[in-house]
């Protein structure tokens, strides 16, 4: 697995309930930026030999500009990746590959990030993956068209 981004098969269909929902992918970051927010969720481990939670966590984060998280991180950030999060809310220890999503103005959900690299304090925003960077990757392993159109 490369920036926590995989693609599993299962052996069988899944049943769509109000838990288990297919996520947008989106085919490109437009219109993602500081002034946007966007969710994380996940099974925190929120101390670095702590226990994970037993409740799913959430959290609502804001978008930071590339150059933000290079000062913070003391490390370039990749046009493959996004950065989000800030002191309290961002993701933690064990959280990697879990997603980042944003609510279009449809109410359809797009999943833009997974996470990549956390601080294990859990103080500094995370680093993800960008998911548009793998739909074509997405598209010629699995055979399907990958992506979803935004509707107003």
């Amino acid at each position: 697995m490369r920036n926590n981004v995989a693609l599993i098969q299962l052996d069988k269909d899944l049943t769509m309930d109000s838990f288990t929902q297919p996520v947008c992918l989106p085919s490109s970051d437009k219109g993602i930026d500081s002034n946007s927010t966007g969710w994380i969720t996940g099974w925190a481990q929120l101390k670095r030999f702590g226990s994970i939670q037993k409740a799913l966590q959430q959290a609502e984060i804001h978008f930071h500009e590339p150059e933000v998280c290079s000062r913070t991180w003391g490390r370039e950030i990749y046009k493959s990746e996004l950065c989000a999060g800030e002191t309290g809310k961002a993701p933690c220890t064990s959280d990697n590959g879990d997603p980042l999503v944003v609510q279009a103005a449809s109410g359809r959900w797009f999943q833009h990030g997974s996470v990549a690299l956390t601080d294990e304090k859990c103080k500094l925003p995370g680093i993800f993956s960008k998911i548009s960077q793998y739909c074509n990757w997405i598209a010629q392993t699995t055979g399907f068209a990958v992506g979803c159109t935004e509707r107003k």
